[in-house]
């Protein structure tokens, strides 16, 4: 039978994550709830400057923590982070 791991004798496959290969990352997904209901109450224009002031501030926040935009969709969000730690 295969041995599913690393031996002292055989180094694990590329198929098996070492301790080396294993980073963990942050992954930040946003939604800004309610938005076409605040873009009704706003109005068109007021709604889009209210979602541009949103994205402005998600995107200094997701820059000031060392992370990277990877996705926007509507009014969401998916950014990563090479950390979970700051």
């Amino acid at each position: 039978m295969a041995s599913l791991g690393a031996s002292k004798d055989q180094p694990a496959s590329r198929d098996q994550p070492t301790s080396r290969d294993t980073v963990l990352r942050a992954f930040l997904f946003t939604d800004l709830v309610g938005s076409t209901a605040i873009t009704a109450y706003l109005g068109v224009e007021a709604g889009e400057r209210f979602r541009r002031a949103h994205f402005s501030m998600l995107q200094l926040q997701v820059d000031r923590f060392g992370g990277e935009e990877v996705k926007s969709v509507g009014d969401g969000v998916m950014a990563v982070f090479d950390s979970v730690h700051r």
